[in-house]
């Protein structure tokens, strides 16, 4: 991206997504994004820096599109993002969140919402039938 190398890990847990994005080969700025839910029909996105770079806001900016398309897909995972970058430029920021978004992470929330899919529907039809008769 903008002549740089760029590296990007993406890994899925159970509550959230880690996403690494590298350029001097190692971990740089570290994030949190997550979607808060509230009572207010408009939800609130929180970024926060556990470690790194402060006064970056396009970190932050990085950040924030990525958590709206992960909430956005339908996922209620949040972000730990780590941006170890040598520009910090808006079309490497743009660089970023597209290679995360268009790539490999709507891969991941299609998978988890298949997942959720199929465990509701297993659920629903053993709610309609708890005790299974083998009929002879």
């Amino acid at each position: 991206m903008q002549g740089n190398k760029t590296d990007i890990v993406i890994c899925a847990y159970d509550d959230h997504f880690l996403v690494i994005a590298t350029q001097i080969g190692s971990m740089g700025t570290i994030l949190h994004a997550r979607k808060e839910e509230g009572v207010s029909i408009h939800p609130t996105i929180s970024v926060s820096v556990l470690l790194g770079k402060r006064d970056e806001p396009m970190l932050v900016a990085c950040a924030r599109q990525i958590i709206e398309h992960i909430s956005n897909a339908g996922s209620s995972r949040s972000l730990v993002l780590s941006l170890g970058l040598r520009d910090h430029s808006l079309p490497t920021s743009k660089g970023i969140v597209s290679a995360v978004t268009e790539n490999c992470l709507c891969v991941l929330v299609e998978r988890e919402a298949l997942r959720l899919k199929d465990f509701r529907e297993a659920f629903s039809c053993a709610a309609e039938n708890p005790w299974p008769v083998k009929s002879s």
